[in-house]
């Protein structure tokens, strides 16, 4: 499985995009290269921001590759803290900005851009499994 690891720090995030970008477009169109990165930004952001309080850590991506149906779907682990966002509470959107609490849009934003997500802990190693099928592009 092809991967990139690098350290937890936002110096790091265009290289760590880039390396996402790159594998989206070997096998997905251009709008949905555009949300694999965008939904990988906002994890890779709460990773960089939470996962190590104290500093240092990294993050590491590796990416696999689906003929039938063609998807591609993306592993990304840390050793932080752990953190199974799917969990977290949906944010309340439907209130005035305002009245909201700080946070939450961007897994919210995650979960809508990709076809499946899934968490696990293991071996104290958060690891966060996002796919997207290239098929669903077409549909109407």
């Amino acid at each position: 499985m092809p991967g990139i690891d690098r350290p937890a720090d936002l110096s790091f995030l265009p290289e760590l995009l880039g390396f996402v970008e790159t594998a989206a477009a070997a096998v997905l169109p251009p709008k949905a290269v555009m949300e694999v990165v965008l939904a990988a930004e906002e994890v890779l952001m709460n990773i960089i921001t939470h996962a190590y309080p104290g500093g240092g850590g990294e993050v590491r991506i590796g990416v696999e590759f689906q003929a039938a149906p063609r998807a591609l779907r993306l592993i990304v682990a840390d050793d932080g803290i752990a953190f199974d966002p799917l969990t977290a509470p949906d944010p309340e959107i439907d209130i005035p900005l305002e009245q909201r609490q700080i946070g939450g849009l961007g897994i919210l934003l995650a979960m809508r851009m990709m076809d499946q997500i899934v968490y696990e802990r293991r071996g104290g190693e958060n690891r966060l499994m996002m796919e997207k099928l290239a098929e669903k592009e077409d549909a109407p």
